[in-house]
């Protein structure tokens, strides 16, 4: 099980797991790199719900499942009484970058339900729709390469070179 995670090289993402071992995800998208299909951002709230990095700016999570809990659970708190319409405006901001008005129309399109309707209203079904289409908007799970390896090597000993006086002169 990965018990940690951080940001490698060329946006790689490094887990390692609790004997150390560890498998790094390159290419695809940061959805998929980081088990985080809404793009959840960094902070106490995402660590609350099992987030064990970060990486591009967004929380980690050590499986597919945990980062989609992670999703469900933030709509069912942070947005509970929000209407979808709101949502958008806080979950993906315009001061992102994003597309707020594009991201209603996917989000009604995707779902088929009205956008004034609460996070709360929603049935299991529509939940999942609802969960389904953030996924699909923030990314979808677009997969790149995994490559596992052993444990890091660990260092037991550090020598420093003794600094040596040099004659001045030959």
């Amino acid at each position: 099980m990965f018990v940690r995670a951080v940001q490698g090289k060329n946006n790689s993402v490094i887990y390692i797991a609790e004997d150390g071992t560890r498998m790094v995800r390159t290419g695809g998208k940061w959805t998929w790199r980081n088990n985080n299909p809404g793009n959840l951002k960094k902070g106490t709230k995402s660590r609350s719900l099992g987030s064990i990095g970060v990486a591009g700016g967004f929380s980690v999570f050590r499986d597919y499942q945990t980062g989609r809990r992670a999703l469900k659970a933030v709509l069912e708190t942070t947005y509970n009484h929000w209407s979808l319409f709101r949502l958008v405006t806080k979950y993906a901001p315009a001061s992102d970058k994003n597309d707020v008005e594009n991201y209603r129309k996917l989000l009604r399109r995707f779902t088929g339900i009205d956008l004034t309707r609460t996070v709360r209203t929603r049935n299991s079904k529509e939940m999942e729709s609802l969960l389904n289409a953030i996924e699909r908007i923030e990314g979808g799970s677009e997969p790149g390469d995994e490559t596992h390896l052993g444990p890091a090597k660990k260092i037991i000993d550090v020598k420093r070179n003794n600094e040596v006086d040099w004659p001045t002169s030959l």
